[in-house]
């Protein structure tokens, strides 16, 4: 912990107006690490998926626990489409420069999609057991 505390005094952060100007948009680069706003059709999904997964229990907790899954869910999928869109980049990419830039957001992709594929795996461990005891229960 002390080791910690002397390398955060270290760290200043950028010291440049660009720099900042820079760091301040990071979360706005693909959106997937800002909060969005959700649309109707993104409501009916959600509803939909948490319905499918509660399977038709009528335990409160089973549902918000869907609920909850069903948004980790959809969340994978967005991260999973965006990779999409970065690998067709970086298979049309014609310059060095530009196939460098993309490796290196494909990576960051990846990172999300193993965080958010853990999330919903542990969502899902969550649900199950939530169900079996609202099974015990009844």
């Amino acid at each position: 912990i002390a080791a910690n505390r002397k390398n955060a005094l270290q760290s200043s952060g950028p010291q440049t107006l660009e720099g900042k100007m820079r760091s301040s948009r990071n979360s706005y680069r693909h959106g997937l690490a800002a909060k969005t706003s959700v649309t109707e059709d993104e409501c009916r999904k959600l509803d939909t998926l948490s319905r499918q997964l509660a399977g038709g229990s009528n335990d409160y907790w089973v549902g918000e626990i869907a609920r909850h899954a069903a948004e980790n869910f959809l969340y994978l999928e967005r991260v999973k489409t965006k990779k999409a869109e970065v690998i067709e980049y970086l298979l049309g990419a014609t310059w060095a420069e530009d196939f460098q830039q993309g490796a290196r957001e494909l990576t960051k992709f990846e990172s999300y999609e193993r965080k958010a594929r853990s999330r919903w795996k542990r969502s899902q461990r969550d649900l199950e057991a939530r169900k079996a005891i609202a099974i015990e229960v009844v």
